[in-house]
């Protein structure tokens, strides 16, 4: 975990410095595909710095666990049975529509 954390912050601070926020959300969409838990503590760790606005690290984190939740749901159709994977598909579709709808209004 301890070097996942430390690729995932520089590539924040790096993606962020060339590319702006995009660069932020970019690593945030890609660290969702395996773990939460570093982009979590990275971009506290940058907005906290003042390095990134806090607006921009909480998009950043909701973008990754949004990513992270949409590919348990590919997991589950990979993996399990269809009947559990329908059930699973909608509770996290709930959850995937309101953290899109949260992304909006921020």
């Amino acid at each position: 975990f301890g070097i996942f954390f430390i690729f995932i912050l520089v590539a924040s601070k790096v993606a962020q410095l060339y590319f702006g926020n995009s660069g932020a959300y970019l690593t945030s969409l890609i660290s969702g595909l395996a773990d939460v838990d570093a982009i979590t503590i990275s971009m506290s760790k940058l907005a906290m710095e003042g390095t990134m606005s806090s607006l921009t690290a909480t998009r950043a984190i909701t973008l990754a666990v949004l990513t992270n939740t949409a590919i348990k749901i590919f997991y589950v159709y990979m993996f399990g049975s269809r009947r559990f994977a329908n059930r699973i598909a909608i509770s996290l579709g709930i959850v995937l529509t309101l953290g899109l709808a949260a992304i909006t209004v921020m």
